[in-house]
């Protein structure tokens, strides 16, 4: 299953390649502008480069090859692959980054102390936009003496533990992210169960604790996290998981995946489950294999 990467950039997009660049500079001035919907003068900067035309205009070319993308402020171009694939790290990713993401207005991107989890968050951006554009960085106690595992960081006195963060620095990306995201949140009960899950255990990953005798708990603030939690518990028993109901506790939400008789439930969701943590996965694996370790 795949999105077309076009259907979701906003038509005032940049476009450039020298493909296009030499269709523009064959086309006669008056009839490109005629096409364009633009002044001659305008069009006359296009043929020379000057300025970029947009994706709404470049649909009223027959243009049919690969080209990079940008914003009229900006002079970094970026290269999207032509489709974007729904696969589980997608949803993987779109789940966690519901529980811990890390936004403003010019920047997107997701956080967490653990290095799997950081190093996924880094390995599935990079998918989308490319390495070289995905910022790796890291947050550090004041008297760290430990390893990081990327080259950017800085101390907060704050700070416990380690705390890594993914950014993709990027407004246009942030669009485009934001619109995958919608599409597939619009449509998430009607995808694959591995894909469901994949989402779901995306958040769990993010905003989830391990309880020796309860399961899976998943905790939300009262305020603004009834919606997601909602989600969540749908989607897990459209995968015929049992769960709680969803109960108030101190000030915030709480959803309980239960462990069901003889742990049933929590195996069944560990056959279908997509987690990254190994923290939350090593204190599962307690839960279900207690004998096992040394």
């Amino acid at each position: 299953m795949q999105i077309k990467t076009l259907e979701l950039l906003p038509k005032e997009t940049r476009v450039y390649s020298e493909e296009i660049q030499q269709l523009l500079r064959n086309i006669p001035t008056k009839k490109l502008a005629h096409k364009l919907g633009v002044a001659e003068s305008t069009t006359r900067n296009y043929k020379a480069g000057l300025h970029r035309i947009n994706l709404g205009q470049l649909e009223k070319l027959d243009f049919s090859g690969k080209f990079k993308v940008g914003l009229e402020k900006s002079n970094k171009l970026l290269e999207f692959p032509e489709k974007i694939e729904l696969n589980k790290n997608l949803f993987w990713l779109i789940g966690f980054w519901r529980g811990d993401s890390d936004n403003s207005e010019r920047r997107i991107g997701v956080c967490n102390i653990e290095e799997s989890i950081a190093r996924k968050s880094f390995e599935v951006f990079a998918d989308l936009i490319g390495r070289e554009h995905v910022s790796f960085e890291a947050e550090l106690p004041q008297n760290f003496k430990g390893h990081a595992i990327c080259n950017k960081t800085r101390i907060r006195k704050q700070r416990k533990h380690v705390c890594y963060t993914i950014r993709v620095y990027s407004t246009l990306f942030k669009f485009l992210f934001l619109n995958i995201v919608s599409k597939i949140e619009k449509n998430l009960y009607e995808f694959p169960n591995e894909l469901q899950l994949a989402y779901v255990s995306g958040f769990i990953d993010a905003e989830a604790s391990v309880h020796k005798k309860k399961g899976i708990r998943i905790y939300q603030n009262s305020k603004n996290g009834k919606d997601i939690l909602m989600r969540v518990r749908k989607l897990l028993m459209q995968n015929n998981l049992k769960v709680s109901k969803i109960r108030h506790e101190h000030d915030d939400l709480c959803l309980t995946l239960n462990p069901g008789k003889n742990n049933e439930n929590l195996r069944k969701f560990m056959s279908g489950s997509y987690l990254h943590s190994e923290r939350k996965v090593e204190k599962i694996s307690v839960l279900l294999f207690p004998h096992s370790r040394p």
